[in-house]
């Protein structure tokens, strides 16, 4: 999963463009068990795109899923992301992102959605953006972002110290209510093995940072720093978060989405 960003050079936007607070609409929803909406969107070969979109739900703790299949012209999928979150009040938005880039074959791209329950669901403001990364991309980018919003951060740590958080090929980041606001995620074999989704380490070290940082030509890491109250699961990887910590969470995404492209790490004993 590609951790670079940059500059919005293509943008595709259905329904209204979102502001941070700001009220949506959004159009019908018809998802759940086994009932999928999709989208089909052409796309640029060797190219990094961040695909972000907002949805609401009736379902308290309802878990949507987003996911990005990358396909050829035979309609073969030669690769593919997958993100879940969680919806914790039913009148507030919550944002998906899935951040990839495209192999050499790839033409288009499928958008799936679809829910763990059946509900009433609302989506809106999907946008599809072509990313510059060059340093001068990056670097407006990021001069944007603090403009616009002041405070933007670039991953997340999750400080699981004292509370017997252990390391896991699945971990999550719950609320105390049980909304999911990280984790279930798809990405391949090989990217969990050899990368995971979530750094672990006792502190925050510079080989940790660089988890969370921009690119490796502008090394911007600013850490939105948060404590476990508790573990969850039977092998214990699990970190779960007070709901006042998870809706600052939800807040920064809306300013950049850290979670699309797995900037996370957790702090363990």
């Amino acid at each position: 999963m590609a951790k670079q960003i940059g500059l919005w050079i293509m943008l595709l936007l259905i329904n209204a463009s979102i502001a941070l607070g700001s009220p949506l609409e959004g159009s019908p929803l018809l998802i759940g068990p086994g009932v999928s909406h999709q989208q089909m969107i052409p796309i640029d070969q060797e190219s990094t795109y961040a695909f972000t979109l907002w949805v609401q739900g009736s379902l308290v703790n309802a878990v949507v899923s987003l996911s990005v299949q990358l396909l050829d012209a035979n309609g073969s999928q030669v690769g593919v992301a997958k993100v879940y979150r969680g919806i914790g009040d039913p009148a507030q938005w919550y944002p998906l992102g899935v951040e990839i880039t495209s192999p050499k074959s790839v033409i288009t791209a499928r958008i799936t959605l679809t829910a763990d329950r059946k509900g009433d669901y609302r989506w809106n403001a999907l946008s599809v953006v072509k990313l510059d990364t060059s340093v001068d991309g990056i670097r407006e980018f990021w001069e944007e972002k603090f403009e616009l919003y002041g405070q933007v951060y670039t991953g997340l740590v999750i400080d699981g110290r004292g509370q017997g958080l252990l390391r896991g090929m699945s971990p999550r980041v719950v609320s105390e209510s049980g909304q999911l606001i990280y984790g279930g995620i798809s990405a391949t074999y090989e990217y969990v093995q050899n990368i995971g989704l979530v750094a672990y380490g006792p502190e925050l070290s510079n080989a940790l940072f660089s988890r969370i940082q921009v690119d490796e030509s502008y090394p911007l890491a600013v850490p939105l720093v948060l404590e476990a109250i508790a573990v969850e699961g039977m092998s214990r990887t699990n970190a779960v978060i007070s709901d006042q910590a998870a809706e600052e969470i939800l807040t920064a995404l809306a300013a950049y989405d850290f979670l699309a492209r797995f900037a996370v790490i957790f702090l363990v004993d």
